[in-house]
């Protein structure tokens, strides 16, 4: 996605063409890289599948942990969606000319007639990574790192502290070493993170059924998720979001 961003109006509009098709671009782009994230979401807390039946030759078993270590390279390679570089190479000469399509039919995507006419970046960055945030933490896969960490083998397994811990250094990185967010693209992404975690320590219901200004002007990947509901059963997850909340709120 990053080579892609050069040149992309010259490969996508006609000479002397309209330029709504630089929109869909855009569109197609973030949410391509918004994905590569999401795909490696899984191997956090991941398990090896098989079809393996009694006494296989090879020794698999229908399900084996993954490496404590191969989850960790994945958690840091997620954690860098929220980067606040990840749009260093984005072109905001484009956000001038990425105007919506105004003429409906067959060929037009992305309802035309409802978008808002300038491009809303800042909506649909932080609905990408809160997606990411939702895939990550979502209650099943929390439940399978506690009994992962039991299961394995691994001399250190990897954990739900590691978890929660990784995202809020992330995430508040800057307020962390004393010094203020680096954009209003992070100050949104915060805000998210926080209304998560209280969920998930509270199980407050009046956070958890709040939408966040659901559809942003006809741009479907700018959709807000509502943070995710309180975990039910996995009381650890739940003393570890308040934990992070504490950090937050000492560190602010």
């Amino acid at each position: 996605v990053a080579r892609l961003w050069d040149g992309l109006e010259d490969r996508v509009v006609e000479e002397g063409g309209e330029l709504w098709p630089l929109r869909n671009a855009l569109h197609s782009l973030l949410w391509s890289h918004s994905q590569g994230y999401v795909y490696h979401v899984k191997a956090i807390g991941g398990v090896h599948v098989t079809r393996a039946h009694a006494d296989d030759p090879n020794g698999l078993t229908p399900m084996r942990v993954l490496d404590a270590d191969e989850q960790r390279r994945a958690l840091q390679f997620v954690l860098e969606a929220f980067d606040s570089s990840v749009l260093a190479d984005f072109p905001k000469e484009l956000l001038d000319k990425a105007i919506p399509e105004r003429h409906w039919d067959w060929g037009t995507t992305f309802n035309p007639g409802v978008a808002r006419f300038n491009y809303p970046l800042h909506d649909i960055m932080t609905g990408l990574r809160t997606l990411i945030l939702d895939f990550t933490f979502l209650p099943e896969r929390l439940a399978r790192i506690r009994d992962n960490a039991f299961r394995t083998d691994d001399a250190n397994p990897f954990t739900l502290a590691e978890l929660y811990s990784g995202f809020t250094d992330k995430i508040f990185e800057n307020v962390m070493s004393g010094s203020v967010p680096a954009d209003s693209f992070q100050r949104a992404l915060q805000i998210e993170y926080v209304n998560r975690l209280i969920v998930h320590a509270t199980g407050s219901l009046s956070v958890s059924n709040r939408l966040i200004d659901g559809w942003t002007g006809g741009d479907p990947v700018g959709i807000h998720p509502s943070p995710s509901r309180a975990v039910p059963g996995v009381t650890e997850a739940r003393t570890q979001a308040f934990s992070e909340l504490q950090r937050i709120h000492q560190a602010i």
